[in-house]
């Protein structure tokens, strides 16, 4: 099932709870839509053996690194889910479904058929993973499960810009923690929709964080005109989590 939770100039959003495993019927995504998908691991447990059956040798490799078996199963379990969830737009058995790699990580597909490009990106946290999907438009998109955080204002201080330390010093006490999370996965968001992850500084640019406010990439260093190549969106994926999306505008 779904449901259009987001329309702005450019994209809508509809988010889309994965929860029929077997089901092999092909979905369609406009050029102009987000698709955001979200699995729960705590509902996903008995998938987990056909999950493994998707990956390629390279997942599995990596899911064994894990020291924890919860962490293991979540691997796993994201991994076969995406597989799963991009084969319904590609008509194509997952297990076949072929990714590279860019510099920092970031996994696009591979044997893309007429130039086009089913763009996609992953984020999990606590028990949730989300999908964001989008025809021919980078995108990035970041969860967290919200928990106190008693250096909040110190981790702010060294890696958030000061226009945002100074619109995160303005903000009630009591909104603080959402504020932090505000601008976290904003900021994540849009680091992995780039593909620059950790190599771009995360003071480099600014994103709007206060509470009630709409989200925003508001400025990028060294290119005034990035800010309007990029959609930034944020919601509520489920009660104490915090999710951000961003999608380029092409």
């Amino acid at each position: 099932m779904y449901g259009q939770v987001f329309s702005g100039d450019r994209f809508s959003l509809q988010v889309k709870f994965f929860n029929d495993f077997a089901s092999r019927r092909k979905v369609a995504l406009a050029d102009n839509e987000v698709h955001l998908y979200q699995v729960f691991f705590s509902k996903q447990k008995q998938h987990l053996h056909d999950c493994m059956q998707m990956l390629s040798d390279t997942e599995k490799n990596g899911a064994a690194r894990f020291r924890f078996e919860t962490d293991r199963a979540h691997f796993i379990i994201a991994h076969g889910m995406l597989r799963k969830v991009l084969s319904r737009y590609l008509d194509v058995a997952p297990s076949r479904l072929r990714f590279s790699y860019g510099v920092c990580g970031k996994p696009v597909l591979e044997g893309m058929p007429g130039g086009c490009s089913l763009c996609f990106n992953m984020s999990h946290s606590h028990d949730i993973a989300l999908f964001a999907l989008a025809w021919n438009s980078r995108i990035g998109v970041d969860v967290e499960y919200i928990r106190f955080i008693p250096d909040a204002e110190v981790i702010a201080k060294r890696f958030f810009a000061p226009q945002e330390n100074s619109a995160f010093s303005a903000v009630p006490p009591d909104k603080k923690l959402e504020a932090f999370y505000n601008c976290w996965t904003r900021k994540e968001a849009f680091l992995k929709a780039t593909g620059d992850g950790l190599s771009r500084r995360l003071d480099s640019f600014t994103v709007s964080l206060v509470p009630e406010e709409p989200p925003r990439l508001l400025s990028v260093e060294g290119d005034p005109l990035e800010t309007s190549r990029w959609h930034l969106s944020a919601f509520k994926p489920a009660h104490k989590y915090v999710g951000a999306f961003a999608v380029e505008c092409n």
